[in-house]
């Protein structure tokens, strides 16, 4: 866990418990208040919430361990090669949603918010696209990234080629 949030690991129920916290620290999907305060769904929106970001940092934190443990097997530890661990929290905090808005367009968060529903899983889903991406990151990093969307892209091909196997367009 520490590893994970120093390395820059998003956790959004760490974020939610601040004192000052903001619209912006919690779950997109969950950006407005408005829901909570409805009679009688009022309560179980607030449970689904807690749900929902707990469900979201217990997966981002296996999935940042499995990788640190990936890591660690290839001899490089977090004093050696503190950027291949920054460079995985990123990754996992961009397969799960949590993509990085520019610096420029931060403070227009609420506004992108309320035009694009989910501006930081658009951006995750173009970074993850992105070659860019991998090209910046550190080789350790890299390669176990692009391991995984390897992965992912061949099990979507084996669904997409059974699928058009049995006649579905």
């Amino acid at each position: 866990y520490q590893l994970g949030e120093e390395s820059g690991l998003y956790l959004s129920t760490q974020n939610a418990l601040k004192i000052n916290k903001s619209l912006l620290d919690r779950e997109e999907s969950f950006a407005s208040k408005l829901a909570e305060r409805l009679p009688l769904i009022g309560r179980g929106v607030k449970v689904s919430e807690r749900a929902y970001t707990a469900a979201a940092d217990l997966q981002r934190i296996h999935l940042f361990d499995g990788f640190a443990k990936q890591l660690e097997r290839a001899g490089v530890t977090p004093d050696v090669d503190p950027q291949s661990y920054r460079d995985i929290a990123s990754f996992v905090n961009k397969m799960t949603g949590r993509g990085s808005i520019p610096e420029k367009l931060e403070s227009l968060q609420p506004v992108l918010n309320g035009a694009l529903f989910s501006p930081r899983f658009l951006a995750s889903r173009l970074q993850v696209l992105n070659p860019a991406t991998y090209a910046q990151m550190a080789p350790a990093a890299r390669k176990i990234a692009l391991q995984e969307v390897a992965g992912f892209l061949s099990a979507f091909a084996t669904v997409a080629g059974l699928a058009a196997a049995n006649g579905l367009d």
